[in-house]
C-alpha cells in the first residue's frame, strides 16, 4: 500500500509540473502534450485526437483538434494565462474543488438545469465566455457561437473586442447577449460603447476590472509565432484567411483580393509589413497581433483591430480602428502621414499614440 500511495503522490506531482510548464501551455495544455509524447509512444500508430465532435468524451477533446486548426499566434493568446500560466492553473485547480451532491433514489431522469438571471431563462448555467476577436479563430466568429447557443438555449457573452458587430450577433442569437467590458479611461468613449450596446438590445453588462494596468502574458508572448527558424515570409492561406508571420520586412504591392474580400486577415510575427493599393474590400477585418502592419492606400471598409505590443500606421484610409493594448502610429517609418478612420476607440491603458510632427518645431501656447 506505501508504494501504491508513493507512486500515486509522484504521478500527481509529475502532473503539476507539466501543467506549469509554459511549453506545455502553448502545446494545448497536458492532455495534448501526453497525447503527442507519452500515450503516442505507447500506442504507435494510433492517435487520441477525435475527428468527429460525437466521439468526445468531455470537453478537453476539443483541445488538441483546436490547437491544431488554429493559427499559432491566435491559439497562443487564447489559451494564455498571466505571467506564468499562474491565473490558468489556479482556475482550474479550484473547479476540482467543486464536486456534485449525489441524492439515492431520486429519479434522475429529468433533470432541469435551468436558471434565471435578471429576468431571462436559460437552460443550463454553463455559457459562452466573452473571448476576444473569435473571427481568428473561425471564420465566422460570434456568429457560430450565438447559433450553438440558440440551438442549447444558454448565455452568450459578448467580449468588447468583438470582431463582430453587437447588432449583428445578437440577430443571430435571437435574444439579448450579455455584454463585457473593458472600460476605456475615457468617459466619454464609455459611454459611447454603453449607448451603442443599450441601443442594441443589450440589458446587462459584466463589467472587467482586473485588466486596466496591463498583463503580463508569457506564454503569448513566447509562442505567438515569431520564430526565427521560420521562412522569411510565410503565408497560411484557408477559407480566404491570410496570415503573414516573419521577422524580416515585407512590401505588398497593387489589388489584394480584388475578386472579393478576405476574410480576415492577420498580422504576427517581429517583422514589418505594408500593403499599398486601394482595396476597397480588403477583408472582413484584419488583425495585427505582433510587429508592424503599415497600410498606404485606401481600404475603407475593413475594421483594424491592434493587438498587445503590435504597432499598426500609414498613410491612407481604413475602417473603424480598435486599439487594444497596442500602438496606433499614423504615418510610415520613413515620414508623418495622414491616416483616416471611421472611428478609433482606445480599449484599455496601456495603448500608445504615436505622432510624428511634419516641419520645423515652433513655439506656441
Amino acid at each position: 500500500m506505501q508504494n501504491s500511495t508513493a507512486t500515486d503522490t509522484a504521478r500527481r506531482e509529475f502532473l503539476k509540473f507539466l501543467a506549469a510548464s509554459p511549453y506545455v501551455a502553448a502545446l494545448g495544455g497536458v492532455a495534448a502534450y501526453l497525447e503527442r509524447n507519452v500515450l503516442a509512444q505507447n500506442t504507435p500508430g494510433t492517435s487520441n485526437v477525435i475527428t468527429d465532435p460525437a466521439k468526445a468524451l468531455n470537453v478537453f477533446d476539443f483541445e488538441e483538434p483546436a490547437r491544431r486548426r488554429v493559427i499559432q499566434g491566435h491559439w497562443a493568446y487564447m489559451a494564455s494565462g498571466v505571467d506564468d500560466d499562474g491565473t490558468l492553473r489556479a482556475n482550474r485547480e479550484a473547479f476540482k474543488h467543486i464536486e456534485l451532491r449525489p441524492r439515492r433514489l431520486h429519479d434522475a431522469t429529468k433533470v432541469d438545469m435551468r436558471v434565471d438571471l435578471f429576468g431571462t431563462t436559460y437552460n443550463s448555467p454553463i455559457y459562452f465566455c466573452p473571448t476576444g476577436g473569435e473571427k481568428a479563430f473561425s471564420g465566422e466568429g460570434e456568429l457560430a457561437v450565438a447559433r450553438s447557443a440558440k440551438a442549447h438555449g444558454t448565455l452568450q457573452v459578448l467580449s468588447t473586442a468583438t470582431s463582430t458587430p453587437v447588432e449583428d450577433v445578437i440577430q443571430e442569437l435571437g435574444r439579448p447577449v450579455w455584454q463585457q467590458l473593458y472600460a476605456p479611461t475615457s468617459w466619454d468613449a464609455c459611454e459611447k460603447i454603453l449607448r451603442r450596446v443599450e441601443a442594441a438590445g443589450v440589458s446587462v453588462i459584466a463589467l472587467t476590472v482586473d485588466n486596466t494596468t496591463g498583463r503580463n502574458s508569457e506564454t503569448y508572448l513566447r509562442t505567438r509565432g515569431d520564430d526565427p527558424n521560420e521562412l522569411p515570409h510565410r503565408y497560411a492561406t484557408f477559407i480566404n484567411r491570410v496570415t503573414i508571420t516573419g521577422s524580416n520586412n515585407l512590401t505588398l504591392t497593387g489589388v489584394i483580393g480584388s475578386s472579393g474580400a478576405m476574410q480576415q486577415l492577420t498580422k504576427v510575427g517581429s517583422g514589418t509589413a505594408t500593403l499599398s493599393g486601394n482595396n476597397p474590400s480588403l477583408a472582413d477585418t484584419i488583425f495585427v497581433n505582433a510587429g508592424s502592419l503599415y497600410v498606404n492606400g485606401q481600404q475603407p471598409n475593413t475594421p483594424v483591430t491592434v493587438g498587445l505590443g503590435a504597432i499598426f500606421g500609414g498613410s491612407g484610409m481604413v475602417g473603424a480602428i480598435t486599439v487594444n493594448r497596442g500602438t496606433l502610429s499614423p504615418g510610415t517609418p520613413s515620414g508623418p502621414g495622414t491616416l483616416s478612420s471611421g472611428n478609433v476607440q482606445f480599449l484599455n491603458t496601456g495603448c500608445t499614440f504615436s505622432i510624428q510632427i511634419a516641419g520645423p518645431a515652433v513655439d506656441g501656447d
